[in-house]
């Protein structure tokens, strides 16, 4: 017997999931899915930007509330019967644009390892349920009368075919591009040759979202499965691990042996960074002459003597023997912060301060040595 059908936004109900196809009733659902994952999103991104704003927060609670209003506008979202995932990109994308507003910069530097952390913990944990799963999917392609040999072919058909389609998509797009150009005005009508948009296409790889995807596939009315949806997770993860395996390994020597063209609009990392810096300077003289006209305190004399460095400064190489004496210094403060950290009447937090600001300054030397 059909299960009545369902006219409320609030619970929309797939067809699959009933067994009926309604057009209107189909298309209001995908539209309210859209509508209101935005409308979620953006409330809860609205709510979390004037609680940053007004509580008295630190750097750890802050952190703690970036983590979970993720969670609030998908939880909101789903209990509407809207899209959770376009709730989290729509308010996270508008937090984004706050986030200078919102936090301090400490609290900037501090989210920045957790959620680097935590982003690695996800991905371990959600490769993680592939290997947990793939023993019931397993038991489920059998039930269904599916062969191992069978499931894997179509999981490499699927492969193929996807990469296949995003090369496609990658090469039509900059022929298209070349050819309207005649016509409109582009944003760029440069050729990028034949390897730029096969590495592009090939650089499709498949992961977490995949899975998150093939997931959430639902459950008929009922209690019953899915049509073939352990067929449909088997094939998915099958697509995860080749996309991830083939295409991962093999790109970086695709990179190396493609012959790009030279378009001159790429600035290496080093003169980017005096670039910067020297534009940072100027802005900073600029504001204090303008703002604070008169102001000799000695910090401001040493600031403008670093600023005004930095301007007349040209790129200049450090030798590997003199930057490895520099990192020798560097030890040696360590050890002298180590004995300072004897003294009782100094403060632990403040040596480690100081020691991560060695470490920073350190690694930044290593970097600029990479480059």
């Amino acid at each position: 017997m059909t299960p009545p059908r369902s006219s409320s936004f609030a619970s929309p109900q797939l067809p699959v999931t009933t067994g009926q196809f309604i057009w209107y009733e189909a298309a209001a659902s995908f539209v309210w899915m859209v509508v209101g994952g935005v409308l979620a999103g953006l409330v809860v991104a609205l709510a979390a930007y004037f609680l940053h704003k007004i509580l008295p927060t630190d750097e750890n609670s802050d952190t703690i509330m970036t983590i979970t209003t993720p969670y609030i506008m998908y939880i909101l979202a789903e209990e509407l019967g809207a899209s959770g995932v376009l709730a989290v990109v729509c308010g996270g994308l508008y937090l984004s644009t706050k986030k200078n507003e919102i936090f301090t910069a400490s609290t900037r530097i501090h989210a920045v390892p957790v959620w680097n952390n935590f982003i690695f913990l996800l991905n371990g944990l959600a490769f993680t349920m592939i290997g947990l799963d793939l023993p019931e999917i397993l038991s489920g392609l059998k039930r269904s009368g599916v062969s191992l040999f069978e499931a894997i072919s179509y999981g490499i058909l699927v492969t193929a075919v996807l990469i296949v389609i995003r090369l496609m998509a990658s090469y039509g797009a900059v022929y298209i591009t070349m050819f309207m150009k005649r016509y409109i005005s582009v944003a760029d009508d440069r050729n990028p040759g034949k390897a730029t948009p096969f590495i592009v296409g090939w650089a499709g790889m498949r992961g977490v979202v995949s899975l998150a995807a093939a997931l959430s596939i639902p459950v008929m009315a009922g209690g019953e499965p899915f049509p073939h949806r352990d067929l449909i997770l088997f094939i998915t993860f099958v697509v995860i691990l080749l996309t991830l395996v083939v295409q991962g390994l093999s790109l970086p020597l695709l990179i190396k042996s493609a012959k790009f063209p030279d378009f001159n609009d790429h600035m290496p990392n080093e003169l980017a960074r005096i670039k910067i810096k020297k534009a940072l300077a100027q802005a900073s003289l600029k504001f204090k002459k303008e703002k604070f006209v008169g102001d000799e305190h000695f910090l401001f004399q040493k600031l403008e003597e670093v600023w005004n460095f930095e301007l007349e400064s040209e790129n200049f190489e450090i030798s590997d023997e003199s930057r490895q004496r520099y990192f020798e210094i560097l030890e040696e403060q360590r050890k002298a912060l180590c004995e300072l950290n004897k003294d009782p009447k100094i403060d632990e937090e403040v040596i480690r301060t100081f020691l991560y600001h060695i470490d920073l300054e350190e690694q930044r030397w290593r970097a600029h040595s990479e480059h």
